[in-house]
């Protein structure tokens, strides 16, 4: 069974592609935090509003990710 997840941004759903361990390690190395798929107070986007959003993201202090 596939599970499904609504984006914060444009509200569509879409299935998922990451399994939480892959998110977890994705969220501690962009941003430092631990266990992000256990964490409410973080949002999930999909892939199309990620890439859009990437140039604000990395001028953000929290973000730790490559700025290339």
């Amino acid at each position: 069974m596939t599970s499904s997840y609504k984006c914060a941004h444009c509200q569509e759903t879409f299935n998922e592609g990451w399994s939480d361990e892959e998110a977890n390690v994705e969220a501690l190395e962009n941003f430092g935090v631990v266990e992000a798929s256990k964490n409410a107070s973080m949002a999930r986007i999909c892939d199309e509003c990620y890439k859009a959003m990437k140039p604000w993201l990395k001028k953000q202090p929290e973000y730790r990710g490559p700025r290339e």
